[in-house]
């Protein structure tokens, strides 16, 4: 899962865009489409709305562990610069995220 990524054909004929733009979609994920077809996964595109009823779901779709984000990392946000720096650098495998207090600043603060 991820917030980020292009639409694809499929997002096009489902959402009835012009053949134009359903061929341009195409074309700029078709690296994608041949994943898909090498590893048998797929690809969706959606746009997102802010909604709470479908901010419920995917709570209690993590929840169920139907869906498990991917987490690379855990960085305090005092080295923010060090998150950013190895995001850039391409070799994050899911997501880096940051820790905005440990534990015992976090006890201490209440």
């Amino acid at each position: 899962m991820s917030i980020a990524g292009l639409p694809n054909a499929r997002f096009g004929r489902e959402y009835g865009v012009p053949l134009w733009k359903r061929l341009a979609f195409g074309f700029v994920t078709r690296k994608l489409t041949r994943l898909e077809k090498q590893t048998g996964a797929t690809y969706t595109f959606l746009f997102m709305k802010p909604s709470g009823a479908q901010l419920a779901t995917l709570g209690q779709m993590v929840d169920a562990g139907t869906l498990r984000p991917i987490i690379d990392r855990v960085v305090p946000f005092d080295n923010i610069a060090e998150a950013l720096h190895y995001s850039h650098s391409g070799q994050a495998k899911g997501k880096i995220i940051l820790q905005m207090a440990d534990d015992d600043r976090q006890k201490a603060l209440q």
